[in-house]
């Protein structure tokens, strides 16, 4: 089932974005690399990616069976550029999978989900959520979450994978779990969590202060 070992070309925003999504995250690399290795099965499983950049854990996500894998990033009828360059990723992997199964998607964390969720058909909502590294963003944690919670079908599961890339201002990435964990009455979204062992990979920026390996250090 899926491909054999292969390799998988993508394609990225062609010039530095706002929101760097012109950058293959290690983050990302984790999801898609808990998925190809079988640590998560995906199988039959409606999955939504939100701020997916280039949306490599949607695309091995559909490859290792899941019924339905909408990619979504930011889009405005203004800058579509990180829309277009998942529609890419899609085609090129078109072949592979069903073109029914693979689905690309503006969205605004926080605006609403009826859009994402006509994807699924009426009365659904998605099995699986994935957020790879978005926890730097502190702003739109709120956002973020109030989209996976509205989006995220009972008894479903959030995959979030991050590294810290100022790790003295870890605390307040780590912000993003206290929200998601406070109950309803004091304004949070009441999510149980659970936390995997981290993994260590090699920093997308060198900066030889002493920080390398902590920024290269990703967790899930």
């Amino acid at each position: 089932e899926g491909l054999e070992p292969s390799t998988l070309t993508l394609t990225l925003v062609s010039s530095r974005h706002s929101l760097w999504g012109h950058l293959l995250w290690n983050a990302s690399i984790r999801l898609a690399e808990m998925f190809d290795g079988g640590e998560v099965d995906l199988k039959g499983k409606t999955v939504l990616e939100l701020g997916a950049g280039a949306g490599l854990p949607g695309l091995i996500a559909a490859l290792c069976g899941a019924s339905t894998v909408l990619i979504t990033d930011y889009g405005t009828s203004v800058d579509h550029t990180l829309v277009e360059a998942i529609r890419r990723n899609i085609d090129a992997l078109s072949p592979h999978v069903p073109k029914e199964c693979l689905h690309a998607a503006p969205h605004v964390w926080g605006g609403s989900v009826q859009p994402l969720l006509d994807v699924l058909g009426e009365g659904h909502k998605f099995d699986v959520i994935l957020l790879a590294d978005l926890l730097f963003n502190r702003s739109e944690h709120r956002k973020l979450l109030q989209t996976c919670s509205t989006a995220l079908a009972p008894g479903g599961t959030v995959w979030v994978t991050w590294g810290h890339h100022d790790p003295p201002k870890a605390p307040l990435d780590l912000k993003f779990f206290e929200i998601a964990a406070a109950p309803h009455s004091e304004g949070g979204f009441d999510f149980e969590l659970e936390h995997l062992p981290p993994v260590q990979y090699v920093d997308l920026f060198e900066e030889h202060d002493g920080m390398d390996e902590a920024r290269g250090v990703v967790y899930t």
